[in-house]
Protein backbone atom coordinates (compact mmCIF):
# COMPACT_ATOMS: atom_id res chain seq x y z
CA UNK A 1 0.00 0.00 0.00
CA UNK A 2 1.51 3.28 -0.97
CA UNK A 3 1.63 6.24 1.39
CA UNK A 4 1.25 9.47 -0.16
CA UNK A 5 3.39 12.51 0.92
CA UNK A 6 1.50 14.79 3.24
CA UNK A 7 -0.34 17.84 2.67
CA UNK A 8 -1.88 19.25 5.74
CA UNK A 9 -1.72 18.82 9.35
CA UNK A 10 1.94 18.14 8.95
CA UNK A 11 4.81 19.32 11.06
CA UNK A 12 8.72 18.37 10.19
CA UNK A 13 10.91 19.84 12.95
CA UNK A 14 14.66 20.23 11.50
CA UNK A 15 18.24 20.92 13.26
CA UNK A 16 21.22 22.05 11.56
CA UNK A 17 24.06 21.84 13.83
CA UNK A 18 26.86 24.73 11.37
CA UNK A 19 30.85 25.40 12.97
CA UNK A 20 30.92 29.18 14.31
CA UNK A 21 34.19 29.04 15.28
CA UNK A 22 36.80 26.31 16.64
CA UNK A 23 35.00 23.57 18.53
CA UNK A 24 31.90 25.50 18.92
CA UNK A 25 28.34 25.39 16.94
CA UNK A 26 25.63 27.26 15.92
CA UNK A 27 22.06 25.16 16.37
CA UNK A 28 19.33 25.82 13.78
CA UNK A 29 15.51 24.72 14.69
CA UNK A 30 13.11 24.41 11.90
CA UNK A 31 9.68 23.77 11.85
CA UNK A 32 7.77 22.91 7.83
CA UNK A 33 4.61 23.53 7.59
CA UNK A 34 1.75 22.95 4.55
CA UNK A 35 -1.34 25.56 4.66
CA UNK A 36 -3.44 26.91 2.28
CA UNK A 37 -3.65 26.18 -1.37
CA UNK A 38 -2.51 28.41 -4.47
CA UNK A 39 -2.45 28.14 -8.34
CA UNK A 40 0.53 28.05 -10.46
CA UNK A 41 0.04 28.24 -13.86
CA UNK A 42 -2.50 25.37 -14.12
CA UNK A 43 -1.46 23.12 -11.70
CA UNK A 44 -2.79 23.38 -7.91
CA UNK A 45 -0.18 23.52 -4.90
CA UNK A 46 -0.04 23.82 -1.68
CA UNK A 47 1.78 25.92 0.38
CA UNK A 48 4.64 25.25 2.23
CA UNK A 49 6.14 27.24 5.55
CA UNK A 50 9.44 27.51 7.75
CA UNK A 51 9.68 29.15 11.18
CA UNK A 52 13.04 29.21 12.59
CA UNK A 53 15.19 29.48 16.04
CA UNK A 54 18.79 29.86 16.35
CA UNK A 55 20.38 29.08 19.29
CA UNK A 56 23.60 30.24 19.83
CA UNK A 57 25.18 27.95 22.12
CA UNK A 58 28.39 28.75 23.10
CA UNK A 59 29.68 30.55 20.40
CA UNK A 60 27.70 33.93 21.24
CA UNK A 61 25.56 32.98 24.31
CA UNK A 62 22.05 34.05 22.38
CA UNK A 63 19.35 32.77 21.09
CA UNK A 64 17.47 34.72 18.12
CA UNK A 65 14.32 33.56 16.20
CA UNK A 66 12.14 33.89 13.19
CA UNK A 67 8.77 34.55 12.26
CA UNK A 68 7.05 31.74 9.67
CA UNK A 69 7.61 32.54 6.24
CA UNK A 70 6.29 31.29 3.04
CA UNK A 71 9.54 29.17 0.66
CA UNK A 72 7.23 27.38 -1.92
CA UNK A 73 4.60 25.12 -2.62
CA UNK A 74 4.27 21.32 -3.63
CA UNK A 75 2.35 19.40 -5.78
CA UNK A 76 1.88 15.33 -6.08
CA UNK A 77 0.99 12.99 -8.38
CA UNK A 78 -0.02 10.14 -6.24
CA UNK A 79 -1.23 7.75 -9.02
CA UNK A 80 2.69 8.29 -10.25
CA UNK A 81 4.16 8.87 -6.49
CA UNK A 82 6.16 11.80 -7.18
CA UNK A 83 6.25 14.93 -5.33
CA UNK A 84 6.66 18.25 -7.02
CA UNK A 85 8.72 21.63 -5.27
CA UNK A 86 8.05 25.22 -6.86
CA UNK A 87 10.51 26.68 -5.04
CA UNK A 88 9.33 30.61 -3.89
CA UNK A 89 11.07 33.48 -6.34
CA UNK A 90 11.18 30.36 -8.98
CA UNK A 91 9.96 30.46 -12.40
CA UNK A 92 9.21 26.60 -12.86
CA UNK A 93 8.98 23.63 -10.70
CA UNK A 94 11.13 20.57 -9.85
CA UNK A 95 10.78 17.16 -8.89
CA UNK A 96 10.78 16.92 -5.53
CA UNK A 97 10.39 13.06 -4.30
CA UNK A 98 10.20 10.39 -6.96
CA UNK A 99 8.74 7.04 -4.63
CA UNK A 100 8.99 4.71 -7.31
CA UNK A 101 12.87 4.41 -6.44
CA UNK A 102 14.78 1.08 -6.65
CA UNK A 103 18.90 0.04 -5.34
CA UNK A 104 21.63 1.23 -8.03
CA UNK A 105 19.17 4.44 -9.40
CA UNK A 106 20.70 7.77 -8.92
CA UNK A 107 17.92 10.58 -7.68
CA UNK A 108 16.90 13.54 -10.15
CA UNK A 109 15.73 17.16 -9.30
CA UNK A 110 15.37 19.44 -6.49
CA UNK A 111 16.97 17.46 -3.92
CA UNK A 112 19.56 16.06 -6.14
CA UNK A 113 22.25 18.70 -6.12
CA UNK A 114 25.22 16.79 -5.70
CA UNK A 115 25.02 13.89 -7.94
CA UNK A 116 27.70 11.76 -5.73
CA UNK A 117 26.11 11.82 -2.95
CA UNK A 118 22.62 10.71 -4.78
CA UNK A 119 22.74 6.92 -5.65
CA UNK A 120 19.90 4.85 -4.08
CA UNK A 121 22.85 2.19 -1.47
CA UNK A 122 19.55 -0.02 -0.28
CA UNK A 123 15.82 -0.16 -0.45
CA UNK A 124 14.14 -1.76 2.22
CA UNK A 125 10.66 -0.79 4.01
CA UNK A 126 10.21 0.47 7.65
CA UNK A 127 7.35 -0.60 10.11
CA UNK A 128 6.05 3.27 11.48
CA UNK A 129 2.76 2.64 13.57
CA UNK A 130 1.35 -0.80 12.35
CA UNK A 131 2.01 -0.20 8.80
CA UNK A 132 5.49 -1.02 6.63
CA UNK A 133 6.23 1.72 4.11
CA UNK A 134 9.42 1.68 1.88
CA UNK A 135 12.43 3.21 2.50
CA UNK A 136 15.74 3.94 0.35
CA UNK A 137 19.18 4.43 2.17
CA UNK A 138 21.82 6.68 0.87
CA UNK A 139 25.50 5.76 2.15
CA UNK A 140 26.26 9.80 2.44
CA UNK A 141 29.96 10.49 4.01
CA UNK A 142 28.58 12.04 7.03
CA UNK A 143 25.88 8.61 7.81
CA UNK A 144 23.52 7.14 6.30
CA UNK A 145 20.20 9.13 5.14
CA UNK A 146 16.96 7.91 4.72
CA UNK A 147 13.70 8.82 1.89
CA UNK A 148 10.58 7.48 3.74
CA UNK A 149 7.55 6.95 1.51
CA UNK A 150 4.91 9.95 3.27
CA UNK A 151 7.59 11.61 5.19
CA UNK A 152 10.29 12.22 2.71
CA UNK A 153 14.35 12.70 3.39
CA UNK A 154 15.61 12.01 7.15
CA UNK A 155 17.43 15.39 6.50
CA UNK A 156 14.66 17.36 6.15
CA UNK A 157 11.56 17.69 3.44
CA UNK A 158 13.04 20.28 1.57
CA UNK A 159 16.95 19.61 1.96
CA UNK A 160 18.88 18.81 -0.35
CA UNK A 161 20.85 15.98 -0.03
CA UNK A 162 24.26 17.04 -0.50
CA UNK A 163 27.88 16.68 0.94
CA UNK A 164 28.12 18.69 3.80
CA UNK A 165 31.53 19.82 4.87
CA UNK A 166 30.21 20.05 8.47
CA UNK A 167 26.82 19.06 10.11
CA UNK A 168 23.97 18.94 8.21
CA UNK A 169 20.39 19.24 8.73
CA UNK A 170 18.60 16.55 10.37
CA UNK A 171 14.60 15.69 10.50
CA UNK A 172 14.15 15.45 14.48
CA UNK A 173 10.27 14.77 14.06
CA UNK A 174 7.59 14.61 11.27
CA UNK A 175 3.84 14.26 12.55
CA UNK A 176 0.98 14.31 11.03
CA UNK A 177 -2.59 15.00 12.87
CA UNK A 178 -1.03 15.11 15.85
CA UNK A 179 0.50 11.82 15.53
CA UNK A 180 4.31 10.81 15.50
CA UNK A 181 5.48 9.51 11.97
CA UNK A 182 9.35 9.68 12.67
CA UNK A 183 11.70 10.83 15.28
CA UNK A 184 15.30 10.42 15.12
CA UNK A 185 16.53 8.49 17.88
CA UNK A 186 19.22 10.80 19.29
CA UNK A 187 16.78 13.12 20.18
CA UNK A 188 13.92 11.38 22.18
CA UNK A 189 14.81 13.05 25.52
CA UNK A 190 14.81 16.26 23.73
CA UNK A 191 11.82 18.36 25.52
CA UNK A 192 9.29 19.74 23.04
CA UNK A 193 11.17 17.56 20.31
CA UNK A 194 8.44 17.11 18.17
CA UNK A 195 6.16 21.02 19.33
CA UNK A 196 5.46 23.28 16.41
CA UNK A 197 7.42 26.83 16.54
CA UNK A 198 5.03 28.87 17.37
CA UNK A 199 6.32 31.72 15.40
CA UNK A 200 4.78 29.82 11.85
CA UNK A 201 1.61 31.25 11.94
CA UNK A 202 1.49 35.06 11.89
CA UNK A 203 2.74 35.79 9.00
CA UNK A 204 -0.40 34.98 7.50
CA UNK A 205 -2.22 37.21 9.96
CA UNK A 206 -0.09 40.25 9.27
CA UNK A 207 -0.14 42.46 6.70
CA UNK A 208 2.14 41.77 4.55
CA UNK A 209 4.87 44.78 2.99
CA UNK A 210 5.05 44.67 -0.24
CA UNK A 211 8.85 44.21 -2.01
CA UNK A 212 9.31 43.91 -5.71
CA UNK A 213 10.96 42.98 -7.83
CA UNK A 214 11.47 40.06 -6.66
CA UNK A 215 14.12 38.51 -7.81
CA UNK A 216 16.02 42.19 -6.67
CA UNK A 217 19.07 43.53 -8.42
CA UNK A 218 20.37 46.42 -7.42
CA UNK A 219 17.10 48.44 -6.35
CA UNK A 220 14.04 47.02 -4.47
CA UNK A 221 10.93 48.95 -3.72
CA UNK A 222 9.03 48.33 -0.11
CA UNK A 223 5.55 49.78 0.22
CA UNK A 224 4.10 48.94 3.82
CA UNK A 225 0.98 50.03 5.94
CA UNK A 226 2.69 50.88 8.57
CA UNK A 227 5.95 53.69 9.31
CA UNK A 228 8.23 54.19 10.58
CA UNK A 229 9.53 51.03 11.00
CA UNK A 230 13.22 48.94 11.19
CA UNK A 231 13.37 46.49 8.14
CA UNK A 232 16.19 43.89 8.84
CA UNK A 233 17.59 41.60 6.53
CA UNK A 234 19.13 38.38 7.29
CA UNK A 235 21.24 35.55 4.85
CA UNK A 236 20.31 32.40 4.39
CA UNK A 237 22.20 31.32 7.38
CA UNK A 238 20.33 33.45 9.88
CA UNK A 239 22.95 36.13 9.86
CA UNK A 240 21.90 39.68 9.52
CA UNK A 241 23.27 41.69 6.71
CA UNK A 242 20.76 44.94 6.74
CA UNK A 243 19.59 47.50 9.26
CA UNK A 244 17.52 50.10 8.04
CA UNK A 245 14.97 52.52 9.46
CA UNK A 246 12.20 52.87 7.57
CA UNK A 247 10.07 56.45 7.31
CA UNK A 248 7.80 56.06 4.65
CA UNK A 249 5.02 53.98 3.59
CA UNK A 250 7.22 53.20 0.12
CA UNK A 251 11.24 53.44 0.53
CA UNK A 252 13.58 52.22 -2.35
CA UNK A 253 16.42 50.54 -1.09
CA UNK A 254 19.67 49.71 -2.80
CA UNK A 255 21.15 46.57 -2.51
CA UNK A 256 23.94 46.33 -4.92
CA UNK A 257 26.28 44.93 -2.32
CA UNK A 258 24.53 42.03 -1.59
CA UNK A 259 25.63 38.69 -2.68
CA UNK A 260 23.50 36.42 -4.80
CA UNK A 261 21.08 34.25 -2.63
CA UNK A 262 17.81 33.76 -1.10
CA UNK A 263 16.75 36.30 1.73
CA UNK A 264 14.54 36.80 4.53
CA UNK A 265 13.21 40.02 6.39
CA UNK A 266 11.61 40.90 9.13
CA UNK A 267 9.51 44.58 9.90
CA UNK A 268 9.32 45.63 13.10
CA UNK A 269 8.08 48.68 14.87
CA UNK A 270 9.05 49.43 18.59
CA UNK A 271 7.59 47.08 20.06
CA UNK A 272 5.94 44.61 17.56
CA UNK A 273 6.99 42.31 14.44
CA UNK A 274 4.93 43.89 11.86
CA UNK A 275 5.76 41.14 9.15
CA UNK A 276 8.08 38.65 7.12
CA UNK A 277 8.63 37.76 3.69
CA UNK A 278 11.42 36.70 1.49
CA UNK A 279 13.28 37.46 -1.85
CA UNK A 280 15.94 36.23 -4.14
CA UNK A 281 19.15 38.48 -4.92
CA UNK A 282 20.28 37.66 -8.30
Amino acid sequence: MYHPFPDSNVVWNVEVSTPCSVGFNDRFWTSYIIEGDTVIGLNNYRKVYKAWIIEYWQCWGMNFSGPGYYVGAIRQDTAARTVYYYESGSTSERLLYDFNLHAGDTLRGFLAQCPDDSVIAEEDSVLINGNFRKRWKLNLWYGPNYIIEGIGFTGGPLSPICGWFEGGPTLICCTQDNVVLFEDSLYTTTPGLCDLIDLVYPVEKNSAPLLYPNPVNDEVVLETIEAPATLRIFNSMGCEVVEQKILSTKTILNLKDLPKGIYFYTLNNSSLLLSTGNFIKD
